[in-house]
């Protein structure tokens, strides 16, 4: 069942157990590793800041205290997406955003320890290639539709009444279903996340 985190925002839990569907090529694998773009310290956390349009898009001001957040653990966190728009918010993050093409994409994706991001393909991916992930999903889209499947996968969602409103720009004169999803939630649960995962290799 899912679980409230703050007020209406809860965490989804994983829809079903499977495994991943498909198998990173190692020829991605190699792209990666070939650059040095996987650390080989601490977790590896890719974070995609963007989404298909505006109306599923948490604030780019949050994730960039994220961001800092998550280096200040020891994480190694690499921004992924298609272009740099606007600053990454902590030098320690590697900005990959506009560097990578599909193959590498992949690559980094398959070998990150966890993703977080909006309601956009590369969670898809992630969730396909088997990789934990953290997904903030907005009320434009009803979730039991279109969200990632799978055991690895969680959301955070913010329930509205004016949802699922199915439109590219929030028209309310707050964004309040990615506005109330607080950067402390989705702290919490990638700390939960990754806290397990270096359990599990212990």
């Amino acid at each position: 069942a899912a679980r409230a985190v703050s007020g209406k925002t809860r965490v989804v839990p994983a829809k079903e157990q499977r495994p991943p569907v498909f198998a990173c090529p190692e020829e991605a694998l190699q792209a990666v590793r070939r650059r040095g773009w996987i650390s080989g310290r601490g977790h590896n956390v890719l974070v995609h800041m963007e989404a298909g349009y505006p109306s599923k898009q948490w604030n780019p001001a949050r994730f960039r205290e994220l961001i800092g957040r998550l280096a200040n653990r020891g994480s190694a966190v690499t921004l992924i997406g298609i272009k740099a728009d606007g600053p990454c918010g902590d030098a320690r993050a590697q900005d990959l955003r506009g560097k990578t093409g599909l193959l590498e994409l992949c690559g980094l994706i398959a070998q990150a320890d966890l993703l977080i991001g909006n309601d956009s393909a590369p969670a898809h991916v992630a969730e396909a290639l088997g990789t934990p992930c953290v997904v903030l999903f907005s009320a434009a889209n009803e979730p039991a539709r279109w969200r990632p499947v799978g055991d690895k996968v969680r959301l955070l969602f913010h329930s509205v009444p004016c949802s699922p409103c199915e439109s590219r720009k929030c028209l309310r004169p707050t964004h309040e279903c990615m506005d109330a999803i607080a950067v402390d939630a989705v702290a919490a649960l990638a700390e939960e996340i990754l806290q397990a995962k270096k359990e599990r290799v212990v």
